[in-house]
């Protein structure tokens, strides 16, 4: 008679003290078409286009204990812009993206 017993310990930290692992990947690239503006000049069957990156960003508490409050800030390359997020900055500027996150 087998009397190998498994145990699956969930929710168990990796680290005996306070840490985040943080990650960012890229999700892909498309070629997003926009509407013309009122007014703007552009041939017959031209369409206007941009190219829209989408990111995601990965907090995930693998310490021993919750941590508060956890800051993240993401700089935009040079050139782009921000367009959206599922969870809405705390601040905003041409250059950078805040969000401040009330326990992890």
């Amino acid at each position: 008679m087998d009397k190998t017993k498994w145990l699956l310990l969930t929710g168990v930290p990796k680290y005996d003290r306070p840490h985040l692992n943080v990650t960012k990947t890229l999700e892909g690239i498309v070629d997003e078409v926009l509407p013309w503006g009122y007014n703007e000049t552009h041939l017959a069957g031209e369409t206007k286009t941009r190219k829209v990156a989408t990111y995601n960003i990965t907090i995930e508490n693998d310490g021993n204990r919750a941590l508060a409050p956890i800051h993240v800030r993401d700089i935009f390359s040079p050139g782009a812009t921000y367009i959206r997020s599922s969870l809405k900055p705390s601040s905003l500027s041409e250059t950078e993206a805040n969000w401040t996150l009330t326990h992890l």
